[in-house]
């Protein structure tokens, strides 16, 4: 490759990364316009229409069927059984088998609900990805309570191995235009918590994510 080449290939490079910004800084504008939305109804008391707002916000999301609340009813949290029930919704968009276990009433008290429903959705989101492109198309979503606090278990088939030495570096995506910055920022939430402990599992095509609340 000769220096124009090398050149012609930086200034697409930095095109792309240039277009990826300017696509994060919206997101951030409207995410915040949102939320002071709902503020605004919050201050007033106006739950109806707060009820409303968020109701048309998901809706354009997914809407659920009535058999996909079975699976998710013993999550005790709203917000994360919600989120679960979106990913389910997600799934069968792209044709994905999703399978769900809850033992008993879910719930984690160690880890903040905001924490939670990050990580839970970044691993859920990345599971999906990788299975629609598998053979076997299959997600398998394990919660439980033990005799300490709770266990979480995501798993998922995939087409190509995961680099587990390069998945979790700042920018790093095995998907064309992807960020890459998922898992960096689930990896660095979960370093800072001193209650969750992780294990990564590889077993037949078969990709294993374990949390471990204590």
């Amino acid at each position: 490759m000769n220096n124009a080449q090398k050149i012609q290939e930086l200034l697409i490079v930095q095109e792309e990364i240039q277009k990826k910004y300017d696509e994060m800084r919206m997101f951030k504008h409207e995410y915040k316009n949102t939320l002071i939305s709902l503020r605004g109804y919050i201050e007033d008391g106006d739950f109806d229409h707060l009820s409303q707002y968020v109701i048309s916000l998901t809706n354009e999301f997914c809407e659920f069927e009535k058999n996909d609340y079975i699976g998710v009813s013993q999550i005790a949290d709203a917000g994360l059984r919600f989120l679960v029930l979106n990913k389910i919704c997600l799934a069968k968009k792209m044709q994905v088998h999703f399978s769900i276990k809850v033992s008993s009433a879910f719930e984690v008290r160690s880890f903040s609900r905001k924490h939670l429903s990050m990580v839970v959705g970044i691993l859920l989101d990345n599971a999906i990805e990788a299975a629609k492109d598998s053979d076997e198309k299959r997600v398998e979503v394990f919660f439980a309570n033990n005799e300490r606090e709770g266990i979480i278990e995501i798993k998922n088939s995939y087409k190509q191995k995961p680099n587990l030495g390069r998945m979790f570096a700042k920018g790093y995506s095995e998907k064309e235009g992807h960020t890459g910055l998922g898992l960096y920022r689930l990896k660095k939430t979960l370093s800072n918590c001193e209650t969750a402990f992780t294990e990564i599992k590889i077993m037949k095509n078969y990709f294993i994510f374990i949390i471990n609340f204590i």
